[in-house]
């Protein structure tokens, strides 16, 4: 299942990191329990991002992303995550086993679409406070975990890519804030097995100044 946390932009004129960008490596040795990797990236426009990716014994992986703007103009940047299954796998259909997109979304409570379920519907929308949501099997489930204070824009959907069709959960953060200080602190990150995601909030990156999220 592939998983994607990063940023969107406001202008589409904006270079942002992609799955396609190359990162550097900073320091040496493998990524381990208590031995996390810090991978950095100049979009060559005033933009410097800074990855830090960690893993504990519980196989959480826990992403840190730290952004300076070095440009004359502040810039607004959006932290998303998602999950992506591609392909509508064999479920075992026992009622007391959901296999399918879930989450707890805020005053809307536990939320269980089948994947026949979200086919029909095509997309549904939450915008609540303090949720979550993934992909659940029949042993993992693959989950996004946002910071529980943020307003989300979060939702199910479906589509094609080619002739595969998709699951997607995935969510959005819309609270904004600015910071001016030059110290890292951390965004959030995701898992593989299980998969969880800690999410963070929007941020105004300012001019000449060093902004996270957390």
């Amino acid at each position: 299942m592939p998983n994607s946390v990063g940023r969107a932009a406001a202008s589409s004129d904006l270079k942002l990191p992609t799955s396609e960008t190359v990162w550097t490596r900073t320091g040496s040795g493998a990524l381990g329990v208590s031995q996390p990797v810090t991978l950095t990236y100049d979009n060559g426009e005033g933009l410097a991002f800074r990855r830090t990716i960690a893993v504990d014994d519980k196989f959480l992986f826990t992403i840190k992303d730290e952004v300076t703007n070095k440009s004359a103009n502040p810039v607004a940047l959006y932290p998303y995550a998602l999950i992506s299954r591609h392909g509508t796998p064999q479920t075992l259909g026992y009622y007391i086993l959901h296999e399918g997109l879930i989450g707890v979304l805020g005053d809307s409570g536990l939320q269980e679409f089948t994947y026949k379920n979200i086919e029909e519907k095509k997309l549904v929308n939450f915008d609540v406070t303090n949720g979550w949501l993934g992909i659940t099997d029949k042993y993992w489930a693959a989950t996004l975990l946002p910071d529980n204070t943020a307003r989300l824009k979060a939702r199910f959907s479906t589509g094609m890519l080619g002739n595969i069709r998709t699951f997607r959960p995935i969510t959005f953060s819309t609270r904004k804030r600015s910071r001016r200080a030059p110290p890292p602190s951390p965004m959030g990150g995701f898992s593989p097995a299980p998969r969880r995601y800690r999410s963070s909030t929007t941020m105004i990156v300012n001019s000449n100044s060093t902004a996270s999220t957390c």
